[in-house]
């Protein structure tokens, strides 16, 4: 019957489509453009010693605060074996639309924002650039840094890392001072859907 012909003919490809108006869109580079903050995430496992020349407790989730963890950030990437990965919300959503779509040939997700001109910021840019098949749209900026988590796990206790958090006000989607820094207008009207997060 009819039921079951349209059963047949779902496409269970996994592949995504988007509608406009009732109707497929056409794929197009920068058809979803994503706007957020963007950081990086760092952890690295260090001894209890460590902990407590920062008085840092296992398990524990704190702000960074400059006057007494300074040279933390630092120091672990100097010190420890450690990893780093960019993150933030409009990063991963874009990363999951990207793998729905499953287009590697075109660029179809743009990020765009800013971040700092520092390490961190470059390793954001790098990724986009070469791991992620996004269209970069992001404007480093001397002025600012770019927000970064570091995750301690101590060897006595691996299951409780130890969170601390560097805020900063770099990336933030709509800044007047971001938006005029980057081509934002021009992306956004060359979108066909915009993800707005923080």
């Amino acid at each position: 019957d009819n039921d079951d012909a349209e059963i047949d003919n779902e496409d269970d490809s996994g592949m995504g489509s988007m509608l406009q108006n009732g109707k497929p869109v056409a794929l197009k580079q920068g058809m979803m453009l994503s706007y957020g903050v963007h950081s990086v995430n760092i952890a690295a496992t260090v001894g209890n010693a460590y902990l407590h020349r920062y008085k840092l407790n296992p398990g524990q989730k704190i702000d960074f605060d400059e006057k007494k963890h300074s040279s933390l950030f630092e120091e672990v990437q100097q010190w420890f074996p450690f990893t780093d990965a960019p993150a933030g919300s409009a990063l991963l959503t874009s990363r999951i639309v990207s793998w729905i779509l499953r287009e590697p040939e075109v660029k179809l997700v743009a990020l765009g924002g800013t971040v700092g001109a520092d390490e961190n910021g470059n390793l954001i840019v790098d990724k986009i650039t070469n791991n992620y098949n996004f269209s970069n749209g992001l404007k480093q900026k001397n002025i600012a840094s770019t927000s970064a988590t570091i995750s301690l796990s101590s060897i006595e206790n691996k299951a409780h890392p130890t969170i601390v958090t560097k805020s900063t006000l770099s990336g933030s989607a709509f800044k007047m001072s971001d938006f005029k820094a980057t081509n934002a207008a021009e992306q956004i009207d060359a979108s066909n859907l915009v993800y707005l997060s923080g």
